[in-house]
């Protein structure tokens, strides 16, 4: 477990991460990947758009890397400010990975158009999700993503606190 606040040199991270073929749980929560993920780390002290920017290219590479431990069937991506800039990337993820049952994207900044994409791509890769959580995200689900995100997983964690 990554957990509350922790931070992790991306580059460092990012190399291991698909090495880790036979990972069955991944726990992710809060973690601030620094640096970039292709480049020696260097503590950032930019701008706050090019933090944003740096984060969310770490994020997509982070999810790219999760996508090829191929035996996965757990990943809890908890507060790890995924928005529509990674949803595309959250999807390539679920795709690739074959034994997923568990999803947890609770507390990140996906709006309904990017849960309904994440829907569909369940549909349309056939998987079968058994726990999908989407808590507390961007906005407020409407019932009527919920209940499509349903036909493909057994259970849906949508209401917000």
């Amino acid at each position: 477990y990554y957990n509350d606040k922790f931070h992790v040199n991306a580059r460092a991270f990012l190399r291991v991460l698909p090495s880790w073929r036979h990972l069955r749980e991944l726990h992710l929560y809060d973690v601030t990947l620094t640096g970039a993920a292709d480049a020696p780390f260097v503590p950032s002290s930019s701008a706050a758009s090019n933090e944003r920017d740096q984060h969310s290219s770490n994020l997509k590479e982070l999810l790219r890397c999760i996508g090829q431990c191929g035996h996965l069937e757990v990943i809890h991506l908890k507060r790890m400010k995924i928005g529509e800039e990674e949803s595309a990337a959250v999807m390539e993820m679920v795709t690739s990975l074959e034994e997923i049952q568990v999803l947890d994207l609770q507390r990140n900044q996906l709006s309904n158009d990017s849960l309904k994409a994440l829907g569909d791509c369940f549909q349309r890769e056939n998987k079968q999700i058994q726990f999908l959580d989407i808590r507390n995200n961007k906005e407020e689900q409407s019932a009527e993503i919920v209940e499509e995100l349903k036909r493909t997983c057994r259970e849906v964690l949508w209401w917000s606190w």
